[in-house]
C-alpha cells in the first residue's frame, strides 16, 4: 500500500472513530470499560453469544453465517450458499463453548481452554476462535488446539476453521499456523456485524430496538479498540515516508479527502510521529547518561562502557544528592534512569521535582531515532497525564554531537515550563 492509499484509509477509519468519541451516544462497553486486560474475556463471552443461532439476540445464524463464508473467502475456500448456513440450537444440533474462568478448568473438557468453539452437528463442521487485544500467543498455544481438534471427537472427523482475530489481524510468527489457520481483524468483524444489523434490521420483525443496542454497542467498541491500537500504527507507517509535517500537510492537501477534518488528521499523525516507540540506541543511552551525569552531585556513569548500562542496579543508576544550580524555579530533589526494558538498557530519564515529575526518553519515529522522542512531559506524579512540552526532537546523534548547546536549551525549556505546570494544577484544584 502506497502512502497515499494509506493517508486516505487513515483518513476513513480516524473520520469514523472520531465521531464515535464525538457523537455522545451512550455505550455500554465504554462506561464499564476497565483496562486492556479485561477485553478478551469479555469479548470472547459476546462472540459466544452472538454466535450461538439459538440465543437471546433473534438474530438466528445470521452473524454466524457471515463469519463462516468470510473466513472462508479469507482462506480461498469456495462454498456453496447451503454450507454457510448453521443450525438452529433449538434442535439442539448446534453447541457453542467458551473457555472457563482460571479456578474451574481442571475440572472442564480441554476444549474449555479454547475461547470460543462453535459445533454444528448437521454439518459436522466446527469453527474455532482464538481472540487477542494486547498479548501475544502462548508458547504452543496454536498448535495445541489443532492438535486436540484432530484427533478428539466429534472434531477430528469434523471439518473446520481456526480463526485467529486481533485487532490489526496479523499473522504471530510462533506457534502452529496450517491451511486452515485465517487471520482476522477487528474492523473485517466491525463490518460484517453492520452489515448483519442492517440486514435483520430490514428482515426480522423480531429484532428489538434494545437487542440492536447490544449488537450495535458491541460492533462499535470493536472499532473503538481497533482505532485505539491499529491507527496510531498506520500513522507512524505514513510518518516514515513523509518525514516533516509540511510534507504530511502537502500530501494531504492534494488527496481533496471529501469526508473527515483534515488538520484534525494532521495533529494525529504529526503526534503520532512523537510517539513513544523505544529503539536500542547505544548513543541514546549514552546521551541519557550524559544528562543524568551533569544532575547528579555524588556519582558518573561511564560512557565508554555501554555494555556495562543494562546490568545498572537501581542505586547506581539514581541520585538523590543533585546539582541545585541548574533551575530557578523548581527545587530538583532526585534524578534517575529508566530501568531496562526488552532486554536493552532503559533510554529514559525522571527528574524529579518537590511539586512534580519531569520525563525524557530516546525513541523511534519516522525512521529515526530521536530525542526527546515525546516532548517534554510533566506530571504530579507517575500516573498522571499531566502536560507536554513539545520541544523540537532531534536526532539522538546530533543532539549528542552538539551536547552543551542542546542541553542549555533542554534545561531552559524545563525551567520555564515549571511555574506554568505548577501554576495550571492549581487551577485544576
Amino acid at each position: 500500500m502506497d502512502v497515499k492509499s494509506k493517508i486516505r484509509k487513515l483518513n476513513e477509519h480516524m473520520d469514523r472513530f472520531w465521531k464515535l468519541k464525538d457523537e455522545n451516544r451512550p455505550n455500554n462497553w465504554r462506561i464499564v470499560e476497565y483496562g486492556n486486560d479485561s477485553y478478551e474475556i469479555r469479548y470472547s463471552k459476546y462472540l459466544r453469544w452472538l454466535l450461538d443461532p439459538g440465543e437471546t439476540h433473534n438474530i438466528g445464524d445470521f452473524f454466524v453465517s457471515e463469519l463462516w463464508a468470510a473466513l472462508e473467502k479469507k482462506a480461498g475456500i469456495q462454498s456453496s450458499d447451503k454450507k454457510t448456513q448453521w443450525s438452529d440450537k433449538t434442535e439442539s444440533d448446534c453447541e457453542v463453548f467458551y473457555e472457563e474462568p482460571p479456578d474451574e478448568k481442571e475440572k472442564k473438557p480441554r476444549r474449555r481452554f479454547i475461547d470460543v468453539l462453535v459445533y454444528d452437528k448437521s454439518f459436522n463442521r466446527y469453527l474455532c476462535i482464538e481472540l487477542k487485544v494486547t498479548s501475544d500467543i502462548h508458547t504452543n498455544q496454536l498448535e495445541s488446539y489443532s492438535e486436540f481438534l484432530k484427533t478428539e471427537d466429534p472434531y477430528a472427523k469434523a471439518s473446520g476453521l481456526l480463526a485467529f482475530i486481533t485487532p490489526d489481524g496479523y499473522k504471530p510468527d510462533r506457534g502452529c499456523w496450517d491451511s486452515n489457520w485465517v487471520c482476522f481483524s477487528y474492523y473485517e468483524l466491525y463490518e460484517i456485524l453492520s452489515f448483519v444489523a442492517d440486514k435483520i434490521d430490514k428482515e426480522n420483525k423480531d429484532f428489538r430496538p434494545d437487542r440492536k443496542k447490544l449488537v450495535l454497542d458491541f460492533r462499535d467498541d470493536l472499532f473503538y479498540v481497533y482505532g485505539k491500537f491499529c491507527c496510531p500504527k498506520l500513522a507512524k507507517d505514513i510518518c516514515r515516508v513523509l518525514t516533516d509535517e509540511q510534507q504530511v500537510r502537502d500530501e494531504v492537501s492534494g488527496l481533496n479527502l471529501i469526508n473527515g477534518d483534515t488538520e484534525r488528521l494532521i495533529k494525529y499523525i504529526e503526534d503520532n510521529r512523537q510517539g513513544n516507540d523505544t529503539t536500542p540506541s547505544i548513543v541514546g543511552q549514552k546521551l541519557i547518561r550524559k544528562i543524568f551525569n551533569d544532575l547528579a552531585a555524588d556519582k558518573s556513569i561511564d560512557l565508554e562502557d555501554p555494555d556495562s548500562f543494562i546490568n545498572h542496579s537501581e542505586a547506581e543508576r539514581t541520585s538523590d544528592k543533585v546539582r541545585q544550580d541548574v533551575f530557578k524555579n523548581g527545587t530538583l530533589v532526585k534524578v534517575r534512569i529508566t530501568n531496562k526494558n526488552r532486554g536493552k538498557a532503559g533510554q529514559g530519564l525522571n527528574l524529579f521535582f518537590e511539586n512534580c515529575e519531569v520525563y525524557l526518553s530516546v525513541g523511534n519515529a519516522a525512521g529515526l531515532v530521536l530525542f526527546p522522542n515525546d516532548g517534554i512531559q510533566f506530571r504530579r506524579k507517575k500516573g498522571d497525564k499531566g502536560e507536554k512540552v513539545p520541544l523540537k526532537s532531534k536526532e539522538v546523534q546530533k543532539v549528542y554531537d552538539n551536547y552543551e548547546e542542546e542541553k542549555k536549551k533542554l534545561f531552559k525549556s524545563i525551567d520555564d515550563f515549571l511555574p506554568v505546570f505548577l501554576s495550571n494544577q492549581s487551577n485544576k484544584d
